[in-house]
């Protein structure tokens, strides 16, 4: 299967700062990809890049046929891929329904197929049905992430990129969360995941890429990774240097 969304080679940083070296990976229509490591290593950078919130230096970045390189971010809305960044960002004055009606904005003059897809999001998150009338504002935090991935999930998109959704929630609304980007991935919706809790991202990704410093060092399956004895000491406790495989017959998830 051809990838869905492909980044090759990209430079990315601020200004003339350089905080992304050479970073390649693509995403498959149903699969969820996670992009893990420490923070500063440049993941929520590549996000912004995917989604055209900022212009890589150099490399390339495509969605399907579409080069996105250099498209502004509501470009790349119209072809079918959002975003939902870190913080939630709902709007805590509106209620749960006009959070979810703005997020059909760029269908607005299809007022009947928009209250189809809340309907669909209504499926998917109930509670936010049953509070489609009260401010964003007065929710919790995990239903507030519940409402910022619904928003996005109304014009249908071919690619959700999630940026650290279980941030500041419950161990139980946090495995609930990922949980719900596992099965849309199943019904055909490519997730990029950018996640701390490298546990429960393993859990759900079918591939993930391990960044340090703004280079990929170990990349493999979320299976393989979960086994890797480099992740379990890195990030489940413990030292590991990961940029040199644990003995010289590893075979799997090597690193870059």
């Amino acid at each position: 299967m051809s990838p869905l969304l492909s980044a090759q080679g990209l430079h990315l940083g601020y200004r003339d700062l350089e905080v992304v070296h050479d970073v390649s990976f693509d995403l498959r229509a149903g699969e969820v990809v996670a992009l893990l490591g420490p923070n500063g290593a440049g993941k929520t950078t590549i996000m912004k890049a995917v989604s055209g919130l900022i212009r890589p230096f150099r490399g390339t970045i495509r969605l399907g046929r579409h080069d996105l390189t250099g498209m502004a971010a509501h470009q790349v809305v119209g072809l079918g891929l959002r975003h939902v960044p870190e913080g939630r960002r709902v709007f805590g004055s509106m209620t749960v329904a006009e959070n979810l009606r703005l997020g059909g904005y760029s269908m607005r003059r299809r007022p009947a197929e928009i209250r189809t897809r809340i309907d669909e999001v209504y499926q998917l998150f109930p509670i936010l049905g049953q509070r489609s009338h009260q401010l964003a504002g007065t929710l919790s935090g995990g239903e507030q992430q519940m409402l910022a991935v619904g928003r996005a999930l109304v014009t249908r998109p071919q690619v959700l990129a999630l940026d650290e959704p279980s941030l500041g929630l419950s161990p139980r609304m946090s495995h609930e969360i990922l949980s719900t980007a596992r099965r849309l991935a199943r019904d055909g919706t490519a997730v990029l995941l950018v996640e701390q809790n490298i546990r429960e991202a393993l859990r759900i990704a079918d591939r993930a890429h391990v960044l340090e410093l703004g280079r990929i060092v170990l990349s493999g399956t979320g299976r393989e990774l979960a086994r890797d004895p480099r992740i379990e000491a890195t990030y489940l406790g413990g030292h590991a240097d990961l940029g040199a495989p644990p003995n010289p017959d590893a075979r799997k998830a090597e690193p870059r």
